[in-house]
């Protein structure tokens, strides 16, 4: 029987089981050295000034908001395709999520849309690079700091992502990292916010840990370990040693394996150009994609009312996908977040096209090439 290709499958080698090994053998298994060597490294490879690591991209999301004290009252514009963290980060501060439409193509909110959304209650935009692509966060970035609003990233596909200004973490007020399992970088599960303000940094540092002034690898040793404040009410979301170790094996493959990645797309790319039935995703003119995900669209109406025919065929044939995303206000939890009719157009039109393929660096050719085969065999059995 031929093997299943799975949608993700993470690359772990021997030098992340020796790393993972260190910290077991230390003595030491929650925060600690390893995260602070984690934390400097992840800045360096970033451009980032800070990078606080955390226990997941939604810990990063919410600590990322509160560190900005983002709060009731406040509108935050953000976009209806991505994971439900985004939303859900917003609503855990008590402030309340806009939704804006996506550009077409990218799926990134788009400029326009986003500035017809701001409203005298928009403290910020929280844009959300879809798949690690790009597009659109330079002028996102601008119109904000037009408007006076914050900037803010859901970075959880684009660690590697440039734009034409440079590096997410050098250029938002904060940018949220995911590290969860099947993300280019993981700790299994966790996360990091990239700053640019050093207080805001440390008072991160203090709100993982419940506020406290001292955390237990700071207070190990010491005269008096059991002193220390809540300086403010704050969350359990510290990374622990283990992930951090974890973290920083993948960081010293992390340009590789982004290498792999977007030599996969071009052989995607190379082999499914011809397909009419499919726009295919590309690299920025500007910038550079992390091509977390392979995701063409269905270029056809006929096709995309057969779309979920379509993925239960891959199915079938041994192929793991995925739909990035459902809409957000398609969720029963996230319904009353739905504007006016018409006014997500984009998104929703996006949404019905969408679907991902397997892209991870250790995907093989004979893998893709399977892949490949079973795409175009699916299409011809729905009508393309």
């Amino acid at each position: 029987m031929t093997a299943r290709i799975p949608f993700h499958r993470p690359s772990i080698g021997e030098d992340e089981c020796r790393a993972v090994e260190r910290v077991l053998r230390s003595g030491w298994l929650t925060s600690g050295e390893e995260g602070r060597r984690f934390e400097a490294e992840l800045a360096a490879a970033t451009g980032a000034p800070e990078a606080v690591a955390v226990a997941s991209g939604t810990a990063a999301l919410i600590l990322g908001l509160a560190a900005f004290d983002i709060g009731p009252g406040d509108e935050v514009i953000t976009s209806p395709l991505g994971f439900a963290a985004s939303v859900e980060a917003i609503l855990a501060r008590g402030a309340h999520p806009v939704l804006a439409d996506v550009a077409p193509r990218s799926g990134n909110l788009c400029p326009r849309a986003t500035e017809r959304a701001i409203g005298p209650a928009t403290r910020a935009i929280l844009a959300v690079s879809l798949g690690g692509d790009p597009a659109e966060l330079d002028a996102l970035r601008e119109l904000a700091r037009a408007r006076g609003l914050l900037f803010f990233v859901d970075a959880a596909h684009a660690l590697e992502t440039r734009t034409a200004a440079g590096p997410l973490g050098a250029d938002a007020d904060f940018c949220a990292l995911s590290f969860y399992a099947s993300k280019n970088l993981t700790t299994g599960e966790g996360g990091a916010v990239l700053l640019r303000d050093g207080e805001r940094a440390a008072r991160l540092r203090r709100l993982r840990v419940h506020g406290m002034t001292r955390a237990a690898r700071d207070r190990e040793g010491t005269a008096r370990p059991w002193e220390y404040d809540v300086a403010e009410a704050g969350y359990k979301a510290n990374l622990s040693d283990l992930a951090a170790a974890l973290g920083r094996a993948q960081l010293a493959h992390l340009e590789t394996r982004w290498e792999a990645r977007r030599r996969l797309v071009a052989r995607y790319r190379a082999a499914l150009e011809d397909c009419e039935a499919l726009l295919l995703p590309s690299a920025p003119d500007a910038g550079r994609h992390a091509w977390h995900l392979f995701a063409p669209l269905l270029a056809d109406e006929r096709l995309v009312a057969r779309r979920d025919a379509f993925l239960e065929r891959l199915g079938a044939a041994g192929i793991g996908v995925s739909v990035h995303f459902r809409p957000l206000h398609h969720h029963t939890a996230f319904r009353a977040l739905a504007p006016r009719e018409g006014a997500l157009g984009a998104a929703e039109d996006r949404a019905r096209r969408s679907f991902s393929l397997p892209l991870f660096p250790d995907l093989r050719s004979e893998e893709l090439d399977r892949v490949v085969e079973a795409v175009r065999d699916a299409l011809r059995e729905i009508g393309a």
